[in-house]
């Protein structure tokens, strides 16, 4: 049989080239065991040469759950929480899902405990766990037994084991900036930001070059304790500052400019995240670009296949890179100029 046409392929086309019956067909994508391995065998054969693909939608009716897909997150004003969802809404458009979003705030335990009934109550096809923070580790644990869950997560938060997940590789790509800041001259490079992987990565890569790691700057979201730190670190003759996001980069270039003192003339800022306004800020902020979009069309990727395969684990990585922009662009011998201290002969002697 030859399916012709726009029209794809369904379980119909796949039970008349198999010689069974559709019932049968719907059997073998949700309940193999059901079925005699020969039939298995048979209408695998026949999905594979018409190209069927089952719907997951489908799928989720049959066994009793609704065609939904429930995201658990924390601060969805946040450029990496947002970015993710949107991902994970697109992707699950595609696969016959409608998404919805249960917001995990910071307070009372029952917080968290009426978000994981609510979504017990809605019997979804799985659940996605945007990990950023504690705050959805904690809930996401009280799901791992019950639907089919994927966790979308930071160098910073734990794995629960056997449990399928996207890791975004923050830390390493905090790693390679700090390594490429020391590149331009620098001494050392101090940071700004939470006790996360992402400092993680910055020590690491301070200790492989042999350098000291100064006392970190440790703020929180609030983008003045940012700006705060970065007057300090002004004051304190830094010449090279790695941020924990973009946005903080951004505060801290502010408090350089108010102490008179230029990026990146001055000082080198490099920032996390790719969040959109770096690129509009003056000077544009060096970032480590995140592809938050990404690990959401991934963590649907992901769920659909471990819905298909129970007891299957996944894992995926979304690689960090950096993207170089004004606020790293300087040359150093130019501020140890404007220091007035005499200028390196050379850039060999620059970076020795």
């Amino acid at each position: 049989m030859c399916v012709t046409g726009r029209r794809p392929p369904s379980m119909l086309d796949v039970a008349k080239v198999s010689g069974v019956s559709s019932a049968t067909v719907s059997r073998v994508i949700n309940t193999p065991e059901m079925v005699s391995p020969e039939r298995v065998r048979r209408v695998r054969a026949a999905m594979s040469q018409l190209s069927f693909v089952p719907n997951s939608a489908a799928r989720a009716l049959a066994k009793g759950s609704s065609a939904s897909v429930a995201v658990l997150a924390a601060n969805t004003s946040l450029y990496g929480y947002r970015t993710t969802i949107n991902g994970v809404e697109q992707a699950a458009r595609g696969a016959g899902w409608a998404t919805f979003i249960t917001v995990i705030d910071e307070g009372p335990d029952d917080h968290a405990r009426q978000a994981i009934d609510l979504i017990r109550g809605q019997r979804v096809a799985g659940a996605i766990a945007i990990s950023f923070d504690n705050i959805v580790t904690e809930a996401m644990r009280a799901l791992a037994d019950e639907v089919p869950l994927v966790i979308v997560k930071t160098s910073s938060e734990p794995t629960l084991p056997q449990q399928s997940c996207v890791h975004i590789e923050d830390e390493l790509g905090v790693l390679q900036a700090t390594a490429h800041l020391l590149s331009l001259g620098h001494d050392t490079v101090h940071y700004v930001g939470a006790a996360s992987g992402r400092w993680t990565g910055y020590r690491n890569a301070l200790v492989a070059h042999g350098r000291i790691v100064p006392e970190p700057q440790i703020v929180g979201w609030d983008l003045d304790e940012a700006y705060q730190a970065g007057l300090k670190l002004v004051d304190r003759h830094a010449t090279a500052i790695m941020c924990q996001n973009d946005e903080a980069a951004m505060a801290v270039a502010a408090a350089v400019k108010d102490r008179g003192r230029s990026v990146p003339e001055d000082i080198h800022v490099m920032g996390v995240d790719d969040h959109p306004l770096g690129y509009l800020w003056r000077p544009s902020i060096s970032t480590v670009k995140l592809d938050f979009h990404s690990a959401g069309l991934a963590a649907v990727e992901a769920l659909s296949e471990i819905i298909g395969n129970p007891g299957a684990t996944i894992e995926r990585r979304i690689a960090a890179s950096l993207v170089l922009r004004d606020s790293t662009k300087q040359a150093l011998h130019k501020r140890e100029w404007v220091r007035g201290r005499k200028p390196p002969a050379s850039r060999s002697d620059l970076i020795r």
